[in-house]
């Protein structure tokens, strides 16, 4: 029996170097013999079935103070049978689903936050979600256009320090408030 480490490792080298399951138990094996330890390398049969159950350890990554959050999405296509049967009859009537990853990582690339959704509605109301899995406050918000909304700026004022600096780019046909809270009006006045 293998530890899930040695299992982990194992597959990612075969990652690393683009190898098959037959390749990469021969690439472990090599290195084990190399090393010159009494250990042996699991068969490629051993690798594919505990591919599916070997429990990946998370990066601890902890923050002593506020971070700088980086949220963005994007769309996962979700390929199927539908997807194989409109291929294969060159038809349109195969369903293609789709689903949204928002994903917030801090200024080192730390992937901190992230929520799979469905494919309907915006970026901007996962805000609160992906707050909800911070446990240090936030002294700067990136995020693009699709976060600009008074929700967002809300939301982040509430989970940021008192100085929390928010960089989000207006909308393409955002306009400013006029006195009083309100949109000014079309043409101008």
């Amino acid at each position: 029996m293998y530890s899930d480490l040695a299992i982990l490792t194992s597959l990612s080298l075969r990652m690393i170097f683009h190898l098959p399951l037959r390749q990469a138990e021969g690439f472990v094996a090599s290195l084990v013999k190399l090393m010159g330890v009494g250990l042996t390398a699991p068969d490629h049969t051993t690798l594919c079935r505990r591919n599916r159950t070997a429990k990946v350890p998370a990066l601890p990554r902890d923050h002593v103070g506020p971070i700088h959050l980086i949220v963005d999405s994007t769309g996962l296509q979700i390929f199927g049978d539908g997807e194989w049967h409109s291929r294969k009859h060159k038809n349109g009537k195969a369903r293609r689903g789709w689903r949204k990853l928002h994903i917030g990582v801090d200024d080192e690339g730390f992937v901190v936050v992230a929520k799979p959704t469905g494919n309907t509605g915006d970026d901007a109301s996962m805000i609160p979600d992906l707050r909800g899995q911070l446990d240090v406050p936030i002294k700067r918000f990136t995020g693009d256009g699709a976060y600009d909304k008074r929700e967002v700026y809300r939301q982040v004022a509430d989970a940021g320090t008192e100085d929390v600096m928010i960089a989000v780019p207006p909308r393409r046909r955002a306009t400013g408030l006029a006195q009083g809270g309100r949109a000014p009006k079309a043409g101008g006045g």
